[in-house]
C-alpha cells in the first residue's frame, strides 16, 4: 500500500518549507546588493559639481552668452571661461597665459608681453575682501558670483568691463562653476 504524503489525503496542512541559506552566502549577497545600490545612486546623481564646473569652465560643456547690448549668442568656443581666466591649478602651456605679441609698431619700444585678458580666479582671490577695478573692497560668494556672470555687476555694485560676455546660466550651472573655481 502506498502512503499518501500530500496534505489533501492526510487531512492536515503541511507546514511551509523553510529555506536555510548558509550565513556566508547571505552576507556576500547582502554586501553585493548594498554596493550595487550605492553605485546606482552615485551614477544617478551625475558628476560632482566641481567636475561639472570644470567641464563648463574649460568648454567641454558649452555655455550660452552674449555681449552686452547684443541680441545674438556668441559661439560656444568664444565664451569658454578658460579663454580669458586662469586658475591657480592650471599649468599653462607655453605662452597660453599671454596674448600673442603684437607687432613692434603697436607696442612701441617696450618688449614686455601683454598680460591675460582677465584676472586669475581662485578661492582666495574671490572670497577675500579686496578692491576691484578701482571700486570699494568686495568679496564674492556663490550668489554674487552668479550675478556677475549674468548681469556684469560685482558684489560692490561695480560694473565689470563690457568685454566680458553675460552668461545665460541655470542656478545649477552657476553653483557648479562656483564649486570648481573655489576648489582651486
Amino acid at each position: 500500500m502506498s502512503q499518501c504524503r500530500s496534505a489533501s489525503c492526510m487531512g492536515t496542512e503541511r507546514p511551509p518549507r523553510r529555506w536555510r541559506v548558509p550565513v556566508p552566502v547571505l552576507v556576500v549577497g547582502t554586501t553585493v546588493g548594498a554596493v550595487a545600490a550605492v553605485a546606482l545612486v552615485y551614477a544617478a546623481s551625475g558628476p560632482s559639481p566641481s567636475r561639472r564646473g570644470k567641464e563648463l569652465f574649460t568648454g567641454a560643456v558649452s555655455l550660452r552668452a552674449r555681449m552686452t547690448g547684443h541680441e545674438t549668442d556668441l559661439p560656444p568656443e568664444v565664451v569658454r571661461c578658460i579663454n580669458c581666466h586662469r586658475l591657480p591649478s592650471d599649468t599653462p602651456a607655453p605662452s597660453s597665459s599671454k596674448l600673442p605679441e603684437p607687432s613692434s609698431s603697436l607696442r612701441g619700444s617696450e618688449s614686455a608681453p601683454i598680460e591675460a585678458l582677465a584676472p586669475d580666479l581662485s578661492s582666495q582671490r574671490l572670497t577675500q575682501a579686496v578692491p576691484r577695478r578701482g571700486g570699494p573692497a568686495s568679496r564674492y560668494d556663490a550668489q554674487s558670483f552668479c550675478s556677475v556672470l549674468r548681469f556684469g555687476v560685482d558684489p560692490a555694485h561695480v560694473m565689470i568691463p563690457q568685454t566680458m560676455p553675460r552668461y545665460t546660466l541655470t542656478e545649477q550651472e552657476c553653483q557648479e562653476l562656483w564649486a570648481y573655481v573655489t576648489a582651486s
